[in-house]
């Protein structure tokens, strides 16, 4: 029987697993554990800076292209609250983050990476970013082989949906 490694991923430190999530992944773990599988926790090296490389890249161009793909879409809640911060005035976004961060920091510190867009601004800025984005997985895939993970099992997105509404 082969034994593999799944990670134990209730919360990455940024963006908060919601309930339908934790139950899937329980149950994911308890049928393989049942099946003789074992399971193991895994925390993700330099979680927080490949957060915010991610923001980095996504917003390079201060949100332009997100908004230019969402146009004429039918998008979730969720992602109409991104959009609608991107349309947002830059001086209008920064007031409602700043005040965002008593209430939710981990949404705020998202929303003013949004309002401090920190560009790649030239072609070699861009590359190097994309040189430390290998470093980073590289350290991560180091990471797996040195704890012998084999399968890491984990929320796709953290972000939670809601339903539809008519």
């Amino acid at each position: 029987m082969n034994l593999f490694y799944t990670l134990r991923y209730n919360d990455d430190t940024f963006f908060p697993v919601v309930p339908g999530y934790k139950r899937a992944l329980d149950e994911a773990l308890k049928r393989l554990e049942s099946n003789g599988h074992e399971t193991v926790p895994f925390s993700i090296p330099e979680i927080g800076k490949i957060v915010d490389q991610l923001f980095v890249h996504i917003l390079a161009d201060n949100g332009k292209s997100a908004l230019e793909d969402w146009e004429g879409e039918i998008l979730d809640n969720s992602i109409m609250v991104n959009r609608l911060t991107l349309k947002c005035p830059l001086l209008l976004r920064k007031l409602a983050f700043l005040i965002v961060k008593f209430f939710s920091p981990s949404t705020a510190r998202g929303g003013l990476a949004a309002c401090y867009p920190r560009c790649c601004v030239s072609t070699s800025a861009f590359w190097d970013s994309m040189s430390l984005r290998e470093k980073r997985m590289a350290k991560f895939a180091e990471k797996m082989n040195s704890e012998n993970v084999d399968v890491i099992l984990c929320p796709g997105m953290a972000y939670p949906g809601r339903p539809f509404s008519n």
